[in-house]
Parts: structure tokens; sequence; C-alpha cells
């Protein structure tokens, strides 16, 4: 249920259609240019069971898959869950967070939230990315520091995040919803009829 919603996020984020129906009622017929999420090259921070089934939903997109993780695969294993996932030989890499941030079109989180992982995405990491990227958090709140993204989103006009999680929930009076390339949703990726019943059935057999 997270990684659907997470490339929900993603593909809304590249065409920029997240205020298009609001447009349309109020007399607005918008032509804005999106992108492809076809061979973008997507970061991840944080590559577990969320993240691999997210990267497992873009096999069809041909997309450059560069992940940060504190556990280091090898070369043989990113092999073998590159075979397992669907995706070419060689087409997911390990780096370093600085890698990930300075390569990715698309940046998605998928990182728990611990002290070392709280605002691991502040001013100096933002810095790294491109001007043109979508931030996905489908995660923890507080991963981002969101005073330092909302000054990146407002400096960088064709960025864009889409985000589930909050630091402070509910997000109601949160100021990133003001500006023009920003979209959330009310922490609700597990919330599907199907993944409350796994949850219910995990929880029953553990």
């Amino acid at each position: 249920s997270v990684a659907e919603l997470a490339l929900t996020l993603t593909l809304l984020s590249l065409r920029k259609v997240h205020r298009n129906h609001t447009e349309i009622t109020e007399g607005i017929w918008s032509q804005e240019k999106g992108s492809e999420l076809f061979r973008k090259t997507v970061g991840l921070l944080g590559f577990g069971n969320i993240g691999q089934k997210f990267v497992s939903f873009l096999a069809p997109f041909d997309c450059k898959i560069i992940f940060f993780d504190e556990k280091v695969f090898t070369n043989q294993e990113l092999l073998q869950i590159s075979k397992d996932l669907g995706l070419k030989p060689d087409s997911i890499q390990q780096g370093e967070l600085e890698a990930v941030l300075n390569q990715a079109d698309v940046l998605s989180i998928h990182l728990p939230l611990l002290p070392d992982t709280e605002n691991i995405i502040s001013t100096k990491e933002l810095n790294f990315l491109k001007p043109s990227v979508s931030i996905i958090n489908t995660a923890r709140g507080g991963i981002v520091d969101e005073i330092a993204l909302h000054s990146f989103l407002s400096s960088n006009p064709n960025s864009f995040a889409a985000f589930d999680v909050y630091a402070e929930e509910p997000a109601i009076e949160n100021p990133l919803f003001e500006l023009p390339n920003f979209f959330g949703t009310s922490h609700r990726s597990s919330l599907t009829h199907e993944g409350i019943l796994a949850m219910g059935l995990a929880a029953i057999a553990g």
C-alpha cells in the first residue's frame, strides 16, 4: 500500500496535475507541461521491503535506481535483487547520500525515523539536489527538515515535493501547503482495505 502511494505521488509530481481539477472548476484550462517517469534516475533513501517494492513498480519505466542505505549490499546481492524485482541487470546501484542526492530526478524516502535519520535532509542536503527534483516522502515526518524544504521549494519553482507524513500531525496549518509546488496527503499511505487486512493477518501470525 505504501509503495503504491509512493508511485502515485511520483507520477503526480512529475506530471504536475495536482491542481488541475480545481483549475477546471474555476474556469482555468491549464496546459502546463510535465515530465515523464520513463528513464529517469530515481534515488531512494532506504532500501528495505517498501523501498524494494516501490522499485519493482518502476520496472516498466526503465529507470536507473540509486539508493542510500546503512546496510551495504554486495554486487551479487544487487544483481539478484534486480532479477527478483524484474529489472535489468546492473540497473540498481548503492551510493553515498551525496551521490544519491546529486543524481536523483526523483527522490523517494523510505527510512525509519531514528535519532540519526531525524532531519537527515536539511539545507545542506537539499542543496545537492537538482533544481527540478521531485521529493516523495511516504515514510515518516521529521526525516526532512520542513523549514529547509519550504525554502528550497520557494527558491526552486521547478522542483516539487509530495508528502504523506509530517513532523507535526495533523498538518492543518503547515505552510508547505501554501506552496504551488507542494502536494500533501493526510498520512494515509497504508490505508487501503487490502493493506489493513494484511496488517491484521500479519499481527495474528506474529
